[in-house]
């Protein structure tokens, strides 16, 4: 058990992914590390279509937000082959079963926004994100957006 703030939570996963928006933290959370991450996944490896990502904040919002409905259509979309080989989606999904209910449209949000922000760029063919997503690659992923 990880304490945070007045919550515990349990590490269960290779990725501890905690949201606290709204709480000023030093630099960044490590949820930021992993978001850029998998847009990054989403456009190289994955190469998703912005179709897709729409679909995922519709689909979470026509099931009246139900976190359950939304990884298994993620899932879905990985075996149909709509996700390429799935890189992305299995990081995403371990963002998603990892943070608070309140927190999963403002995830998905930003998520989209990562996007779009690079989904037209070509990255340094040395840029690689890690697994988990190295500390600092939010910004390093910004940066590269920015050229």
């Amino acid at each position: 058990m990880i304490c945070w703030g007045e919550r515990q939570i349990r590490d269960e996963s290779p990725l501890l992914l905690v949201m606290t928006w709204g709480v000023k933290m030093s630099s960044y959370d490590r949820i930021w590390d992993e978001l850029a991450a998998a847009a990054f996944e989403a456009i190289r490896d994955d190469k998703l279509s912005p179709t897709q990502v729409n679909k995922l904040l519709e689909v979470y919002e026509s099931t009246g937000r139900d976190l359950n409905t939304l990884l298994a259509f993620v899932a879905r979309q990985v075996g149909r082959g709509q996700w390429g080989r799935g890189t992305s989606a299995r990081r995403l999904y371990e963002i998603l079963r990892n943070i608070k209910a309140d927190d999963v449209r403002k995830v998905l949000g930003v998520f989209k926004w990562l996007f779009e922000a690079c989904h037209r760029k070509r990255f340094p063919p040395n840029m690689r994100p890690g697994r988990p997503a190295e500390k600092g690659f939010f910004l390093k992923y910004l940066e590269a957006c920015m050229r």
